[in-house]
């Protein structure tokens, strides 16, 4: 539920590409686009599960997987559970820390959402 962490782990000219929304490009840019998300839900979990790891580089790794994000959203009773798959490009940037460069993100159709 942390804006701000989550954009620490976004290159700052990485992509993101979500169902639902326009295509981001940058980090200001996915903050601008998810900041009236996090305005109106409060997650109570969100969890990323990789299937898969690529090392393509020093500097590059491919990666897939699942995510689940529970939440409630403000005003309206009862939690929500999303599931959903990813696909990303991570980047080690001068500082040695691995971010996000490309994230692909999409509703899972393999489960019915509860």
């Amino acid at each position: 539920g942390d804006l701000n962490a989550l954009m620490d782990v976004f290159a700052e000219n990485g992509r993101v590409d979500a169902k639902g929304f326009p295509p981001m490009l940058g980090r200001e840019a996915a903050r601008a686009t998810f900041a009236p998300l996090y305005a109106q839900v409060d997650y109570l979990e969100a969890s990323a599960t990789p299937a898969a790891t690529v090392v393509i580089s020093n500097e590059l790794a491919h990666q897939s997987g699942t995510v689940i994000e529970r939440y409630t959203t403000n005003g309206q009773p009862g939690e929500m559970t999303d599931y959903a798959r990813y696909a990303a490009a991570f980047v080690k940037g001068a500082d040695g820390l691995w971010r996000w460069g490309y994230m692909m993100y999409m509703v899972d159709s393999t489960i019915t959402k509860k």
